[in-house]
């Protein structure tokens, strides 16, 4: 190429004339035509690539059959299909010899497939043999690559069996691995592998066409026993339906978000699809606004009615309590509940749980070993929490509860408790449960408006709980307290606590705590 373009240079400096330029042209292509650059064109003078006037083509060289020569690539294509360690070595090996390298020793280098540009046959795709082909992964037992795999979430499960290698695929047929799918609604008709630091069990992605691309791929639809579908703006009702028509056999089925509406739920309610339903959540921890409360009351509670093994439930706070214990009364036709795990959730100050049916817990669930509210007492709403109220009501007794979680004490713009009513609110709770295991109060803090601080008004002081801590339950392990003025005689000794979470209770050492 340089010796081309050297003598298109000399052309146009020296201006020759036509006969003489297309004489040197054909002298240069005949030069280069000896040597072993395969790139040389094959006409060459002036104009734009073609012949100049009175120049013929060179006539092209056949080429032997069977050299492969046409398809020979470059040698800077042959240079960068070799492996640097042979590389290396060839170039040592030459230097000790005194010889120079040639394209030969390069072609020596490579197998057969790859000295030419040929394309490499079509292979079909298969399984593929366990346990080979998979490097370090080989030396695993196959028994303990599926422990492995069934402790890890099911977005990653997935994400290995499809997208990984060959023989990973074969994880497929194992059923075992299959019995829970987690969705959420994704943009796009594909499924998308999300990952959200946040969460310890993230959820597969997908649309309303991509989540039943997604049932479609798995082995056997029956024996899918847990299933946790978020649906969000781009997955239809229609689709949240289809999904929940493919499985019969679910004993654990969280629905949450937006599209959650009452079709969905009457749809599922009926066929006695939830028979064997021991968990049904419809509420969510971590963003309320993806809770179940845009179902009506009616199909939750029909739903409920059909669900006679429900051993976990959670609902949005919106749900009256009493359609609730109907409910799950009618279910078990009118024998004793078997719910161990209750959670109420809802915006923390706003919809709340009344006294009066927090005192009811203990005959509607005497099974009950978790109890978790959002928000207990909201005199601005009429629950039975004025400030004239002295006396508590006495809660029946939940002699299995284990886990009380109360995440807030006031409304989001109530006044905060006196000290004398946080104190008999906190016996209360500790009189009606003798084996707590893990206890947290959260008493809430009062919300003021720019308004309202401009006209003077100020965030009223933390209520003390005064000697309600000090005869807590031995089998106590696991404190936190959360807003509230706490001093160092408000505890006695308690070596029996393996936890103590305090967060805005004051700047107050507590030596009896450490």
């Amino acid at each position: 190429d340089l010796m081309r373009r050297e003598s298109i240079k000399q052309e146009s400096s020296l201006k020759m004339d036509r006969p003489k330029r297309a004489k040197m042209s054909q002298k240069v292509e005949n030069d280069i035509s000896d040597s072993d650059d395969l790139a040389w064109p094959k006409y060459a003078g002036g104009g734009s690539g073609g012949c100049s006037k009175g120049t013929r083509a060179p006539k092209k060289i056949k080429k032997a059959a069977g050299t492969g020569d046409t398809d020979m690539p470059s040698h800077d294509a042959l240079v960068s299909r070799c492996a640097r360690g042979d590389l290396e070595s060839l170039l040592l090996g030459k230097i000790l010899d005194g010889t120079s390298t040639s394209i030969s020793d390069i072609l020596a280098l490579l197998p057969e497939v790859k000295q030419t540009n040929k394309p490499p046959p079509a292979v079909v795709v298969n399984k593929g043999k366990e346990r080979v082909g998979t490097g370090r992964f080989d030396a695993l037992d196959e028994e303990v690559l599926l422990a492995i795999m069934s402790r890890i979430p099911f977005l990653y499960r997935l994400a290995c069996t499809t997208s990984v290698c060959k023989p990973w695929r074969s994880l497929r047929d194992h059923i075992s691995l299959w019995t829970e799918v987690k969705v959420t609604g994704s943009v796009g008709s594909f499924v998308e592998y999300r990952l959200n630091k946040s969460e310890t069990n993230p959820a597969v992605g997908c649309s309303g066409k991509g989540v039943e691309r997604l049932v479609e791929w798995l082995p056997r639809l029956n024996a899918v026993t847990k299933l946790d579908l978020v649906s969000k703006d781009c997955m239809p009702p229609d689709a949240v339906k289809k999904v929940l028509a493919n499985f019969c056999n679910l004993t654990s089925l969280s629905l949450r978000g937006k599209k959650v509406s009452n079709a969905v739920l009457k749809a599922f309610a009926q066929g006695n699809k939830a028979a064997a339903l021991t968990e049904l959540i419809l509420a969510d921890k971590e963003d309320y606004f993806r809770g179940c409360d845009w179902a009506t009351q009616k199909e939750v509670h029909n739903l409920i009615k059909s669900a006679p093994l429900l051993e976990v439930l959670a609902l949005p706070s919106v749900l009256p309590f009493d359609g609730i214990h109907n409910a799950t009364k009618e279910a078990r036709k009118g024998g004793q509940s078997l719910i161990r795990r209750l959670t109420i959730h809802g915006l923390p100050g706003f919809e709340g749980t009344s006294w009066t049916d927090i005192a009811r817990m203990g005959t509607t669930f005497p099974e009950l070993e978790s109890l978790s509210l959002n928000t207990i007492g909201m005199p601005t709403w009429g629950l039975g929490l004025d400030d004239h109220i002295v006396n508590f009501p006495i809660l029946s007794a939940m002699p299995r509860l284990r886990t009380l979680h109360i995440m807030s004490c006031i409304s989001y713009s109530g006044h905060h408790f006196s000290s004398d009513r946080l104190n008999k609110m906190i016996k209360c709770l500790l009189a009606a449960c003798p084996v707590l295991e893990d206890l947290k109060i959260v008493h809430g803090q009062q919300s003021i408006s720019s308004f309202d601080r401009k006209n003077g008004m100020k965030v009223e002081s933390f209520p003390e709980p005064g000697d309600a801590f000090l005869d807590l339950p031995r089998t106590l392990r696991c404190l936190r307290l959360q807003d509230m003025i706490l001093l160092p005689e408000h505890f006695n000794e308690m070596p029996f606590l393996t936890s103590v979470t305090l967060i805005n209770c004051g700047e107050v050492l507590y030596p009896c705590l450490q």
